[in-house]
């Protein structure tokens, strides 16, 4: 007989424009993402290591529920994408507080557009 496919079909040729979009907005913007950072570490103490790279516009740690507490990760936006740069070539995987950080570019969705150059399907949607 004939043999059966049993998979899903691939989505990545139709994704390939959104991640495509992703990747440029991530590659122009000073953003970037740090986790395995170790619950003693603060706000404070994240922006004081990673200042040494250049001017830092804000630093994002995330909270948990638990008061005091951080869920290990933050985003951290400088003033250029050159101190973006060299701070992930340089600190990914450096050992702070006894755990290897690790520091990539950030990568979020085009959030930023405003919400009248949505598809108009999209629209209706978030308007109800």
């Amino acid at each position: 007989g004939k043999p059966l496919k049993c998979a899903r079909p691939s989505n990545i040729p139709a994704a390939l424009p959104l991640i495509q979009a992703i990747t440029d907005e991530a590659s122009r913007e000073p953003r970037i993402y740090v986790s395995a950072i170790h619950q003693d570490l603060s706000e404070s103490d994240i922006r004081s290591v990673f200042e040494a790279f250049g001017p830092i516009r804000g630093v994002f740690l995330s909270q948990d529920v638990m008061p005091g507490k951080h869920q290990g990760y933050a985003f951290i936006e400088y003033e250029t994408l050159d101190a973006a740069n060299d701070a992930v070539a340089a600190m990914n995987l450096f050992d702070l507080g006894g755990q290897f950080l690790r520091v990539g570019r950030a990568i979020t969705p085009p959030s930023r557009q405003p919400q009248n150059n949505l598809p108009p399907e999209l629209q209706a949607v978030q308007a109800a």
